[in-house]
């Protein structure tokens, strides 16, 4: 799974001042890093007949980024 932070809004891309209170997103110009996570989806009840819909809350837990050495990061 994967996916990105969130871009910089018009206002920004116009060049406006942002809001008072709301933190400053990042530059322009500055491109978004992407961020993978990993999660973990219960499919049991659909071992028994007749259930065609599963309803769940899942959690995505940010996994790190793999060393550029080739070593591959163990999950456990």
């Amino acid at each position: 799974m994967e996916k990105l932070q969130p871009q910089a809004s018009d206002d920004q891309a116009k060049g406006k001042a942002p809001a008072k209170g709301k933190p400053a997103a990042a530059a322009a110009g500055e491109e978004s890093k992407p961020v993978k996570g990993e999660a973990w989806l219960d499919l049991t009840p659909f071992m028994y007949p007749g259930c065609t819909e599963s309803l769940q809350r899942i959690f995505v837990n940010t996994c790190p980024e793999p060393k550029d050495e080739g070593e591959e990061v163990k999950s456990g």
